[in-house]
């Protein structure tokens, strides 16, 4: 059973956040793993992204979490916040932030009880999507200014209607 990540009552859709760096195209046909803002401050990112992908069976993925939360600091490599709502169908399961930074960072050396494919681990986890998204589940895209990682000003925010 999947844990309740903001539900629209009646409906199966979730909403979450994501964030990425400002050439990121959440829509485009193909993900270009020169973008992954993690990959230039660890050396290893892309092997270690690809291993968890052989894991959920693809490495057409994006990391999210829920709309109720709120991302813990800003980052100047991820300007970008994309709101999204997706059916409950296109979650390629969960990960739990901790387990991967250790696993990340060389602390662990197994991706063991990092992913999750039908429940959340704990309160402190993200939520895999499937990539790439339809304009139709964008909702909402804020463009930040970098103050420090615990404060930042929003430049430009855009709201997507359906019909867009």
């Amino acid at each position: 059973m999947r844990p309740q990540v903001s539900r629209n009552v009646g409906s199966s859709m979730i909403s979450l956040r994501t964030r990425h760096c400002l050439l990121f195209d959440p829509t485009s046909s193909e993900l270009d793993p020169s973008l992954f803002p993690y990959a230039d401050s660890y050396t290893d990112y892309n092997s270690k992204r690809i291993e968890l992908g052989h894991l959920i069976g693809t490495n057409d993925f994006i990391w999210c979490i829920p709309a109720t939360r709120t991302f813990k600091f800003h980052e100047i490599i991820k300007p970008v916040e994309w709101e999204i709502q997706v059916s409950d169908s296109r979650i390629l399961g969960y990960v739990d932030d901790q387990r991967w930074f250790d696993y990340l960072e060389g602390r662990s050396s197994s991706l063991s009880r990092v992913y999750f494919c039908s429940s959340a681990p704990n309160s402190d986890y993200s939520v895999l999507v499937s990539y790439p998204l339809t304009q139709n589940e964008i909702v909402k895209m804020t463009i930040f200014r970098f103050i420090n990682p615990e404060k930042a000003e929003t430049l430009c925010e855009r709201t997507f209607s359906s019909y867009d």
